[in-house]
């Protein structure tokens, strides 16, 4: 086997203790899946201190984070170091045992590792350290002690049955083969007995019920006693109770302790399997610290077993059927104890299954299932189980439907306990990015008898209740009578109708929510390339009621010829004279014919709310930039392009109609996407935020005026990291708050051991790309800070993450990253606090100076845009002058500078700060094109206060300009 310059630089650290410590610390990162597969069982032996020790870390760390890939030799080499000391370990990783099983191409040499697997399996259950029970069974499958296939009631031996829940659905019957064993060994509980662990020891101890109600208690280490009878007479069934026993008593699964049915029914189901069906099962079900990372396409083989796919929807019909129950009053309440902890696991991996397969069962059973376990059936604010909600919510997480955010919004609204609203909030705030990774289901919602347009209609009475979209977009309910638009809803309604008046309003709150998650998952696939048929668009999005709300303020591509793609501001309506292009099939690679003019112009109509335009371009092919790449200006400034963009304006319902009609079956294939800037030409920019603005369309989330960062020179000369928001002093609560905001995981720093760095990460691009956003705790004096530092990337290569070159990293992957990294420092930083300067506090202050008054970030310029725009429509026009980093406003008294980027102020003469402390909540009234961190209102709503400062009547603003 060959191995790479640094495993073989780690191999002899490793083995060779007069080695001492290399001259150079090895990069981890060079080490390939092979390399680590040898090097796991050398580095597994190393004990204490030292060189080798050292060298061991570098191995795992690898490990932890990277797939390993074993040899049968490098296999059996990992066995044999699990069994090497144990008796010293006094433990061994038996989830790392499992994991290698998955890990071996060329299969794995079960028969060879039978005898080590017998050895570990015996030592574990004599030592009775089943930490990880899925592992340990899976591993004693390999020693041949549970055999595949064996059906061995682990109900019976919990003494509980385990089927009758699950209602012989799951494609396993627990219950199989018990009298037959009852019959050979007699040595499991009964139903009237049960096993559990006695309190510090460990010791499985039997409890035998008996008539005066006393209970007799063995505290002799059964266990031992079973695994010294396997010795003496090899009998498989004693070693399989042992077993069972032993994990019946470390999961708590006994009726003493509580009664886990569903998590007795899944280990009966893994014990019919082979030993590296079971090792899936065991992948899912617990982790080690030393293990691997879970396999990217694990779920995906578990959902190509039967016996599993079925057993997960027997699991949950039975929990959603105890749930009824307990609502129904069938069966006791007890607040969070619906489900014991093994149950919740294995209705949360069940979850998992059937999301992963996007079940069509699945929506109108997780609906009722969330539905009853977030609210009591009595008028507690507890819960069933608050463990399961989160569990399924973490599950939706990892697989998230459209369907499951709708029912776990449901959830919300319906609990009575104030921190499940909280965290649930937090939660699904992760969950609806997500969707954008699922192309396949991200938009997919119901259309709640909505009418074209977005419009319900319901008459009661001699009134009509309405519900439609606003002009941002919001969905509401307002009520008629005739052609009369009512304040409020008529009495006669409230009296005669109120069920429909709380269905209606209830269904106000679905709608919205359904909105929400669909902008959410729209932007978060901005860093992708990801682009939906026409058809599926058309139906999911562009076409749908509700959805075409949101479509209709945004500006969308197709496709019409291979790598030629035309822009329409909410729809397609207008390139109907394109019928010639996109009706063609755009597969077969030859440039399609086109029946515009030659200078490639188009015209028609686009629907839109207010307004329509179109902008046809060749992106990636001709005289267009490609992806990303920034347009070349010419000498007098504009791009390089000599084009001029020529657009159709006509008035809309907000729909998205006429591009499929009369245009054949070829446009159904036709790609579409979303408009993004940074694939754009400069000319092409301006266009569309001149059309918004001039439109005065509110778009759901920054796209025309979205900010774009391409690599800078600094970037390219530093290679794997980038510095540009590094060094700034950030308030950290708000940063830690900022990541859960914006869908980054990090662990929160603090002033204890290990709360010192902290790495912020985010998966990009369908999860093929993760940024890394670096920062340390500052501990000096008081309030809590932190400073930034670096921004690196890394992309997943056979489920491993390597870092990558900046200039490798595609251009929207990194662009969208930057942003948010930028909104993070913009948002959080001390520059933003306009009181920082009046406290006396001097340690930071010449970083806030520098800040609050230096060169404008990307976001900056943007706002400059969006001013220069806005301003010339205001009643200020005249008093306002835009600078490069200021907005400078003439009052009567003095001159103001407000920065674009942090909205301080300096006044002339002299450079004297204002401050001037914002009103939260206040609206300005005025139309903004977009909002996302309150600064372009912030910055107006200062502008038109100074310009009339003549009239400021609050005092401590007035004694400041007075001086």
């Amino acid at each position: 086997m060959q191995l790479s310059p640094t495993a073989r630089h780690l191999h002899r650290h490793l083995t060779d203790p007069e080695a001492g410590y290399p001259d150079s610390w090895p990069d981890g990162s060079q080490l390939t899946a092979v390399d680590l597969g040898h090097l796991l069982p050398l580095a597994y032996r190393v004990t204490g201190s030292g060189p080798a020790f050292s060298m061991r870390v570098v191995v795992e760390d690898e490990v932890k984070q990277r797939q390993p890939s074993f040899t049968r030799e490098s296999c059996l080499a990992l066995y044999e170091a699990l069994v090497d000391g144990l008796d010293r370990r006094g433990w061994a990783d038996l989830c790392l045992a499992a994991a290698a099983l998955l890990r071996c191409p060329g299969g794995a040499p079960l028969a060879e590792l039978a005898g080590a697997a017998r050895t570990l399996t015996e030592f574990m259950v004599r030592k009775n350290r089943i930490q990880e029970p899925y592992a340990l069974l899976t591993v004693a499958g390999v020693a041949g002690m549970v055999e595949p296939g064996t059906r061995a009631g682990v109900g019976e031996h919990a003494g509980i049955d385990a089927s009758a829940e699950i209602g012989g659905r799951a494609g396993v019957d627990a219950s199989a083969g018990a009298t037959e064993r009852a019959a050979a060994d007699g040595d499991h509980p009964g139903v009237g007995e049960s096993a559990e662990v006695s309190e510090g020891k460990g010791a499985v101890v039997r409890e035998d019920a008996r008539d005066d109600g006393t209970a007799e208690h063995s505290r002799t280490d059964t266990v031992t006693e079973a695994m010294a009878d396997t010795a003496a007479d090899t009998t498989t069934n004693t070693a399989t109770n042992a077993i069972i026993d032993a994990v019946v008593a470390a999961m708590g699964l006994s009726a003493a302790e509580g009664a886990q049915p569903l998590a007795a029914a899944e280990l009966d189901l893994l014990m019919t399997l082979e030993p590296t069906e079971r090792a899936l099962l065991a992948e899912v079900a617990q982790r080690t610290y030393g293990a691997p990372p879970e396999l990217s396409d694990v779920w995906e083989r578990l959902a190509a077993m039967p016996a599993c796919a079925s057993f997960a929807r027997s699991t949950l019909e039975a929990a959603a059927a105890r749930l009824a129950a307990i609502h129904a009053r069938e069966l006791p309440y007890r607040a969070d104890k619906a489900f014991g902890p093994a149950e919740t696991a294995t209705i949360g991996r069940a979850a998992r299954l059937a999301l992963a397969c996007d079940e069509p069962w699945l929506p109108e059973l997780l609906s009722t299932m969330l539905a009853h376990v977030a609210v009591a059936p009595t008028a507690a604010k507890t819960l069933p189980s608050q463990a399961l909600l989160y569990e399924i919510a973490r599950a939706a997480e990892q697989f998230p439907t459209p369907e499951a955010v709708t029912a776990l919004r449901t959830a919300r609204t319906m609990t009575r306990h104030a921190g499940v609203v909280k965290q649930l909030d937090r939660m699904i705030k992760r969950i609806e990015p997500g969707l954008a990774d699922r192309v396949e289901v991200a938009f997919r919602m119901p259309d709640l008898g909505f009418e074209p347009g977005g419009r319900l209609e319901v008459q009661l009475g001699e009134h009509r209740a309405v519900i439609s979209a606003g002009e941002r977009g919001e969905f509401e309910l307002s009520w008629w009578q005739e052609e009369r638009r009512l304040k409020s809803v008529p009495a006669a309604v409230r009296k005669e109708h109120p069920d429909e008046v709380k269905r209606l309003r209830e269904l106000v709150k679905q709608v919205q929510r359904q909105v929400k998650t669909l902008v959410r998952a729209l932007e978060a696939g901005f860093a992708g390339e990801a682009a939906l048929p026409y058809g599926m668009w058309r139906r999911q999005i562009g076409g749908h009621p509700i959805a075409a709300s949101v479509a209709g303020r945004l500006i969308w591509e197709a496709e019409v010829a291979p790598g030629e793609w035309r822009a329409a501001l909410g729809g397609f309506d207008a390139l109907d004279t394109q019928a010639e292009i996109i009706s063609r099939p755009i597969t077969s690679g030859t440039p399609s014919e086109t029946s515009a003019s030659d200078d490639g112009r188009t015209s028609g109509r686009a629907s839109a709310p207010g307004n329509g335009r179109t902008l046809g371009r060749a992106s990636e092919s001709g005289d267009s930039p490609a992806p990303g790449e920034a347009s070349t200006p010419d000498l007098e400034g504009e791009p390089s392009d000599s084009r001029t963009p020529d657009c159709g304006t006509t008035s809309g319902n907000g729909t998205v109609d006429g591009l499929a009609d009369g245009l054949g079956d070829g446009m159904a294939g036709v790609r579409v996407r979303l408009w993004h800037p940074a694939r754009a030409t400069q000319r092409e920019v301006a266009h569309w935020r001149e059309a918004v603005a001039e439109g005065r369309i509110r778009q759901p989330f920054k796209q025309a005026f979205r900010e774009v960062y391409p690599l800078t020179p600094a970037e390219e000369a530093t290679g794997t990291y980038s510095n540009r928001f590094a060094a700034h002093i950030v308030d950290y609560r708000r940063l830690y708050a900022m990541f859960k905001q914006r869908g980054w995981q990090t662990a929160m720093l603090g002033p204890w051991d290990g709360g010192s760095t902290g790495e912020a990460t985010k998966a990009l691009a369908e999860g093929s790309w993760r940024a890394s956003f670096h920062h340390d705790y500052v501990h000096d004096g008081p309030g809590e800070y932190a400073s930034t530092d670096q921004v690196r990337f890394h992309r997943r290569v056979d489920g491993d993450w390597q870092e990558a070159p900046l200039a490798e990293v595609p251009t929207l992957v990194f662009s969208e990253a930057m942003r948010d990294v930028d909104l993070f420092v913009a948002v959080t930083s001390i520059a933003a606090d306009p009181e920082w300067a009046d406290r006396g506090d001097d340690r930071h202050l010449g970083y806030w100076r520098e800040t609050s008054f230096g060169a404008l970030p990307p976001s900056g310029e943007v706002r400059r845009d969006a001013l220069a725009r806005l301003l010339p429509r205001m009643a200020i026009a005249g008093r306002c002058t835009l600078t490069d980093r200021h907005l400078v406003v003439r009052g009567d008294l003095r001159t103001y500078r407000i920065h674009l980027g942090s909205a301080n102020i300096l006044m002339d003469p002299g450079d004297v700060y204002l401050c001037i402390v914002p009103a939260h909540g206040q609206d300005t009234g005025l139309f903004l094109p977009f909002e996302e961190d309150g600064r372009l209102a912030l910055i107006l709503s200062k502008a038109l206060l100074l310009a009339g400062d003549s009239r400021i009547t609050d005092e401590s603003i007035v004694r400041q300009i007075k001086g």
